[in-house]
């Protein structure tokens, strides 16, 4: 198994690992998380290895809201500013570098759904061997998934997509 796709980046990725993951969340499970939040929590990342990666769209609205807010702030501190109505530019400034802030985690975020996505299958077949190992997956979750992987590979190959 000496796979380049298996090897490169290992170490970063073992915390963000599907094994990881649900091994966290079994060691979790009725002391933090509730029985349901526990198997919402497990069902995402099932999902996510079974067809890849995506932004999730309540992520992607918070980071919208984030930035607007912060550039509205902008636009009112520098408003104030020119008015004269405040003698610094605390506000603006201040607001000008959580837009930055801002934008390096979104720009990581986005960099991170891409690079994920770009994952091959097989490395997703072998963290879901993996976790068939470590019985941490059912064996109808471990053939659901198994499935699903397989048929994106056919989709990708053919340039259509899977109706799943």
């Amino acid at each position: 198994m000496n796979d380049p796709d298996l090897t490169a980046d290992a170490a970063l990725e073992a915390d963000d690992s599907p094994v990881a993951v649900l091994q966290g969340l079994e060691e979790d499970r009725r002391t933090i998380l509730t029985e349901k939040e526990y198997r919402e929590m497990r069902q995402s990342v099932l999902d996510e290895l079974c067809r890849g990666p995506r932004c999730r769209p309540s992520t992607v609205a918070t980071f919208l809201v984030v930035g607007l807010l912060l550039f509205v702030l902008l636009v009112i501190g520098l408003a104030l500013w020119i008015d004269r109505q405040v003698p610094d530019l605390m506000l603006p400034g201040v607001t000008a570098a959580a837009l930055v802030a801002w934008a390096y985690l979104l720009r990581g975020y986005v960099k991170a759904v891409r690079q994920n996505a770009a994952l091959s299958i097989n490395r997703r077949l072998a963290e879901l061997e993996e976790l068939r190992a470590r019985q941490l997956i059912t064996r109808e979750e471990y053939d659901r998934i198994y499935a699903a992987i397989h048929m994106s590979r056919v989709a990708h190959r053919t340039g259509g997509t899977s109706s799943q």
